[in-house]
């Protein structure tokens, strides 16, 4: 709980506020999912399998306030963000 707990309090969101987590599933994921709820936001498990076309639209129609994610987001993706802005890469847990 330590690990989601430090990310947690990282991560600059309001209590309602949709975070898109694109981790696989396993220890990342949970800890990802853990800080976001321990702010109030909004999970949004985003496979990791998805077409960088998939995750753009997932994206644009779900009105995200950041992406947590183990890689770079799409270069599409980040447009989309952008566009908003609220485009927040969050990056790896380490």
């Amino acid at each position: 709980f330590a690990e989601a707990e430090a990310l947690g309090e990282r991560l600059d969101i309001l209590p309602g506020q949709g975070i898109a987590v694109q981790f696989p599933n396993g220890k990342d994921f949970v800890v990802a999912l853990l800080a976001v709820l321990s702010r109030r936001g909004v999970v949004l498990p985003v496979a990791p399998a998805l077409t960088d076309t998939e995750l753009t639209s997932f994206l644009e129609r779900t009105g995200v306030h950041a992406v947590l994610t183990p890689d770079r987001i799409p270069q599409g993706t980040e447009a989309v963000l952008a566009a908003r802005g609220v485009c927040r890469e969050l990056g790896s847990l380490a």
